[in-house]
């Protein structure tokens, strides 16, 4: 699918209200390529130092990556291949834990792996990462996922009402630009008083 639009901030508000909405024509996005042309820089005279160090009339491509859900199917591909390469006893790293819907996926990877380990052949060197994803999203509107989903969501909102309270905090430099680290020795405390 392709859109026209004839300007960048045309670009900017098009792509801000996809980024807010996360979806485009009924379909979920992570981003766009956007295909462009050079055009010829206005002259007043000047030398200018924002001119495009590509021709006028060269065509010109860029990305806009969204981060959610880029960042969410990127967690999912690196938690499948540490699963794939450490197996049962990976380890797999809390900052990629952080949603409910990574937390089912894992469970849902994990018996994926047990179960069809045919499919995930070249998962490491990069092919089926996009089915993968979008098996565990079919799986996930199933009843089932749908119950894993609530689950795991359920389970987030109960470790967010902690009732751990904290006091004032002190954040205090250890360091200042142009003091050297061999003459730096730990001057500074970060915690909870």
């Amino acid at each position: 699918m392709s859109h026209v639009l004839s300007s960048i901030p045309e670009v900017r508000d098009f792509a801000e209200e996809i980024g807010r909405s996360g979806n485009w024509n009924g379909e979920a996005l992570e981003g766009f390529v956007v295909r462009s042309t050079v055009c010829t820089p206005p002259t007043d005279g000047k030398a200018r130092s924002d001119a495009s160090p590509y021709a006028p009339g060269s065509s010109f491509f860029f990305k806009i990556k969204f981060d959610e859900p880029y960042m969410m199917y990127r967690d999912w591909r690196e938690v499948t291949k540490s699963l794939l390469s450490r197996g049962e006893s990976a380890k797999l790293p809390k900052n990629k834990m952080k949603r409910p819907e990574t937390k089912i996926y894992v469970e849902w990877v994990r018996r994926e792996i047990k179960n069809h380990p045919e499919l995930f052949e070249g998962y490491t060197k990069g092919h089926g990462i996009i089915s993968t994803r979008e098996r565990f999203l079919d799986w996930l509107e199933t009843e089932e996922g749908k119950r894993g989903k609530k689950k795991a969501e359920t389970e987030e909102e109960v470790s967010q009402t902690s009732d751990k309270t904290y006091g004032k905090t002190i954040i205090m430099p250890i360091a200042v630009p142009g003091v050297g680290a061999s003459t730096l020795p730990l001057l500074g405390v970060v915690g909870s008083i």
